[in-house]
C-alpha cells in the first residue's frame, strides 16, 4: 500500500501516514497526543478513514483529538537534535532518544504506562516538581547542559530522593553486579594481574560504601533539616550551626578515579586470554556505572550544593539595626 505523506484530513491540520500490519490497517498519527477513541475502532472503520485520507476528504467520523504536539510519531525523536528537554516534551519520546532516562524514571518512583503525556504532566501525576525533574534529566542526558536551579527550594526533596535511590541502587545493585563478573573473570584467567582487578575493584567498594554513607548519615539529614526549618520559619530561623554545606563542598571527593584505574588495566595491560566476552560485560558495566555516576556528582555539584548554600544565606539572622 502506498504510504500518503501529506494529506489534510480535518480543520485541526492533522495528518496520517497509513500502513498495513498483517491484516490489519494501522493508522499512524504525526502527532504525539492521547489516543482518540477512533484508533481503538474496527478494520472497517480504520479503512474508511483511509479511503478519506487518500481522496482527499472529510474523515466520515469526528476526530475528537485534544491537542497538537510538534512531535512526529513516525520519525526519530526530535530530542537527538536537541539541547534541552522541555516540560512539554513527551515523556515517551525522551526514552525513545536516551533510554538510560529509564533509571531516573525508576528512581523517583514513576511508573511505565504513562501514554503520550509530556514530563509537565508525569511530574503532576507523581507529585515531583516539574523543574526538579527536568534539572535531573537534562543534567543526565546532555554533557554541556548548564543547570540554574535559581531559590527553587521545593526542588530539594525531590533531588535527595533521586540521590538516596541512587546510593542504594550503587550499592545493592551495580556494585555487587559488577563484583561478581569481575570474580568470575579473575577465576577463568587464573592470572595473577587479574587478581589486582578484583583488589583494586574491592578498594573501590571500599571508598565509594565510606563516601555514600557520609552523604547518607550527614550531608542529606542536614539539608533536611534545613528545609525544614525554612517550610517552617516565620520570622526566619537560624540554620543549625554544626554544619554548612561549605564543609561537604571541600569533602566531596572524586570517587571515579579508581574506575578508569580498572578500565586501563582491563583495556591497556592484562593480555586477553579468555574470548572477551565477560571481560566485555565488564568493560560495560564499568562505562554505564562511571556515566552514571558522573551526572550523579553533576547533580551534587552543580545544583544541590548551590542551591543549599543560598537557602542557608536565607535563613541567615538579619543583624540588629543599632
Amino acid at each position: 500500500m502506498r504510504q500518503n505523506t501529506g494529506k489534510t484530513v480535518s480543520e485541526a491540520n492533522f495528518f496520517y501516514l497509513p500502513r498495513r500490519c498483517g491484516d490489519l490497517l494501522v493508522l499512524r498519527l504525526k502527532v504525539v497526543g492521547r489516543v482518540p477513541a477512533y484508533m481503538e475502532g474496527t478494520k472497517d472503520k480504520l479503512r474508511a478513514l483511509h479511503v478519506s485520507v487518500v481522496n482527499n476528504k472529510p474523515a466520515p467520523f469526528p476526530l475528537p483529538l485534544r491537542r497538537r504536539c510538534s512531535e512526529t510519531a513516525t520519525t526519530k525523536f526530535p530530542s537527538m537534535q536537541k539541547t534541552v528537554f522541555s516540560g512539554e516534551d513527551s515523556m515517551a519520546g525522551i526514552i525513545h532518544s536516551d533510554y538510560r532516562i529509564l533509571v531516573i524514571l525508576e528512581r523517583l518512583g514513576i511508573k511505565l504506562g504513562f501514554g503520550n503525556q509530556t514530563v509537565a504532566e508525569v511530574a503532576a501525576q507523581h507529585q515531583l516538581q516539574a523543574g526538579a525533574l527536568l534539572l535531573i534529566l537534562n543534567l543526565f542526558g546532555f554533557k554541556q547542559y548548564n543547570p540554574e536551579a535559581g531559590k527553587h527550594y521545593a526542588f530539594i526533596p525531590d533531588i535527595l530522593r533521586y540521590l538516596k535511590n541512587s546510593h542504594s541502587y550503587f550499592l545493592d545493585q551495580k556494585i555487587p553486579a559488577i563484583q561478581q563478573h569481575i570474580r568470575q573473570l579473575v577465576v577463568q584467567l587464573h592470572d595473577s594481574n587479574a587478581a589486582m582487578v578484583e583488589l583494586c575493584y574491592n578498594k573501590y567498594i571500599e571508598e565509594v560504601t565510606e563516601h555514600i554513607g557520609y552523604e547518607n548519615d550527614i550531608v542529606f539529614p542536614y539539608i533536611e533539616q534545613l528545609f525544614r526549618i525554612y517550610q517552617n520559619r516565620t520570622n526566619g530561623g537560624p540554620a543549625p550551626e554544626s554544619y554548612t554545606i561549605g564543609i561537604y563542598g571541600e569533602h566531596h571527593e572524586d570517587i571515579e578515579g579508581l574506575l578508569n584505574d580498572l578500565k586501563n588495566i582491563l583495556i591497556r595491560h592484562l593480555p586477553q586470554k579468555e574470548n572477551g566476552n565477560l571481560r566485555r560485560i565488564v568493560l560495560q558495566e564499568l562505562f554505564e556505572l562511571e556515566s552514571d555516576l558522573n551526572s550523579h556528582t553533576r547533580i551534587e555539584n552543580e545544583v544541590l550544593i548551590p542551591l543549599v548554600k543560598k537557602l542557608e544565606r536565607e535563613l541567615e539572622p538579619v543583624p540588629d539595626k543599632q
